[in-house]
């Protein structure tokens, strides 16, 4: 089942409810507001994009690096959401080598690994959502691994989603 918000306060406080982690506050409301505005700038050749927001004890052996021997030459901080949406949405377009995966956001703020395939808990029951793909299903279940505050994705289509413990909003 999707939760509809449109006011994006309301999926923070939801949220942070949830998962108990007020410190990563700042950073959420980031990470909302930048899933907002990369579905706002969509060319032509976007691919759509996946982004999880992590605290320290997330196992970082649930990913895969895609292109290891590639890497952003700068920091890229959700913390400065104009920057971090141009080079988001940068990434996500087809013909750029860092199009596929999730990139990895810490808590506090800085993408710490681009272009991740990530390897989520199989949880009985969940099945892939209709007209949704891997990056959907892969998203929700990611959401439920410890450590993970958020799972946020842009679809090629535009749609926007937020993932928590489990729990689907879309983003209007």
């Amino acid at each position: 089942m999707v939760n509809k918000f449109i006011d994006e306060n309301q999926i923070i406080i939801v949220i942070l409810e949830t998962i108990q982690q007020e410190e990563a506050r700042e950073t959420l409301e980031n990470f909302v507001r930048v899933l907002r505005s990369i579905s706002k700038s969509i060319k032509r050749d976007f691919s759509g994009i996946g982004l999880i927001l992590y605290s320290d004890d997330f196992d970082l052996d649930h990913c895969i690096p895609l292109k290891p021997n590639i890497i952003p030459n700068q920091i890229i901080s959700i913390n400065e959401p104009l920057f971090a949406t141009r080079m988001l949405t940068l990434f996500a377009n087809k013909k750029h080598p860092l199009h596929d995966g999730f990139h990895l956001v810490h808590k506090n703020g800085i993408i710490t690994h681009f272009s991740q395939y990530v390897i989520p808990l199989k949880i009985p029951g969940i099945k892939p959502h209709g007209k949704h793909g891997t990056r959907f299903l892969t998203a929700l279940l990611t959401s439920f691994l410890k450590g993970v505050i958020a799972v946020g994705i842009v679809e090629s289509n535009s749609e926007t989603y937020l993932f928590a413990k489990g729990k689907i909003y879309k983003i209007e």
